[in-house]
């Protein structure tokens, strides 16, 4: 009998390429979405109206379920309480609707490389804080995963990066000292399936595209000249000049009461000088691996954001 797998999140960029990695799996899937006109009705999906808030009843959503995977989250919002209220509070409200009803699912949460330093921005304490409330809710059986900087075709968070490659050029945040890890989004989705069929021991996962100590800014520009068969330029953005223009961002868009796209917690993140992935790799503990290194991935969503015109 196939699995029945609740999902939060489907329609964002990482969600979405989840969702069809479970059902090409072989799974059925009930998808928690607040419009369901975003997603078209196949089989083994079943479109469920809603969303993470009190009025939505998630006990329903999750009643019979073998697994959980909650994805749905902000990365952008006006202040902590608009983090914290949807990352944390939306978390708890979920995780406490399946201990009620589904209490052997397995609970499956999206968090993020930047809860390990949740000091730096108040989405980083939010993802820190969703990952507490998941390990302490009673639930017996639960997996958190930390992927670092996710890519691919369709999102939109990098796609003014691959602009500038696109252009010959490559920023470089504060002192370019930084080393990351990166993950294609398939590779990330076939990550949620793995841990789904194989179900290890309850743990906080960090994964990587296979690429052991991460990348430095420079190899990013290299992979970058690969790619686009010329030369590609690095041009520094100092921290200084980064944080200046956000904290303007930030305090106009306040005003306007809109979110804003840069935030002095977000330039803290690009700044930060160490996000490779090394602790409880996924990979120590599954048969999964990460299939797609940087080149590849980058050639395919280059060519994915040209052939539909984003570039």
């Amino acid at each position: 009998m196939s699995k029945q797998i609740a999902l939060t999140g489907a329609t964002g960029f990482v969600g979405s390429r989840v969702l069809e990695a479970l059902l090409a799996s072989g799974m059925n899937v009930r998808a928690l979405c607040r419009d369901p006109s975003r997603l078209d009705e196949r089989r083994g999906l079943t479109i469920v109206a809603g969303d993470l808030g009190p009025e939505c009843d998630l006990e329903a959503f999750v009643e019979g379920c073998d697994a959980v995977v909650h994805i749905a989250g902000l990365i952008k919002a006006r202040n902590r309480k608009e983090f914290d209220e949807v990352n944390i509070e939306g978390t708890r409200r979920l995780a406490a609707a399946t201990l009620a009803v589904a209490p052997n699912a397995c609970f499956q949460l999206m968090s993020s490389l930047a809860a390990r330093a949740p000091e730096i921005s108040d989405y980083a304490a939010s993802k820190r804080g969703a990952e507490e409330i998941l390990m302490s809710c009673g639930l017996k059986d639960w997996h958190i995963l930390r992927p670092p900087a996710v890519y691919g075709p369709g999102d939109k968070a990098t796609l003014d990066l691959f602009r500038q490659i696109d252009r010959g050029r490559c920023p470089i945040p504060g002192r370019g000292e930084g080393r990351f890890s990166l993950i294609f989004v398939d590779d990330l989705a076939a990550a949620v399936c793995g841990l789904i069929d194989e179900n290890p021991m309850p743990a906080v996962h960090e994964l990587h595209d296979g690429q052991e100590g991460g990348y430095a800014w420079n190899d990013l520009v290299g992979v970058a000249a690969n790619v686009t068969g010329r030369a590609v330029k690095p041009f520094r953005l100092s921290y200084g000049l980064m944080m200046t223009l956000a904290t303007l961002v930030q305090f106009w868009a306040n005003l306007l009461g809109r979110t804003a796209f840069i935030s002095p917690g977000k330039v803290r993140e690009f700044c930060h000088e160490d996000w490779v992935a090394r602790e409880n790799l996924l990979e120590e503990f599954l048969a999964w691996r990460p299939s797609v290194r940087a080149e590849e991935g980058f050639a395919t969503a280059l060519a994915w954001y040209k052939a539909h015109k984003w570039i």
